[in-house]
């Protein structure tokens, strides 16, 4: 699956809870991802956003574009 940084993905959280998230790096059985503030802020300011990692099988939806 094609993730790259700074698409837009859902995710499912604890409680199965589901969020929108920037991709901020794809791992081998993970996705790193932040919200759309940090992602802005840290474009804004050059600098890496600060993510948490997610396992890949809670990726509900990948976003296309």
């Amino acid at each position: 699956v094609l993730m790259e940084r700074g698409q837009l993905i859902r995710v499912r959280a604890y409680g199965g809870k589901e969020l929108t998230r920037r991709v901020v790096a794809k791992r081998q059985t993970a996705v790193e991802v932040c919200n759309e503030q940090e992602y802005q802020a840290a474009t804004t300011e050059g600098r890496e956003p600060h993510g948490i990692g997610f396992p890949l099988k809670d990726v509900v939806d990948i976003k296309e574009g």
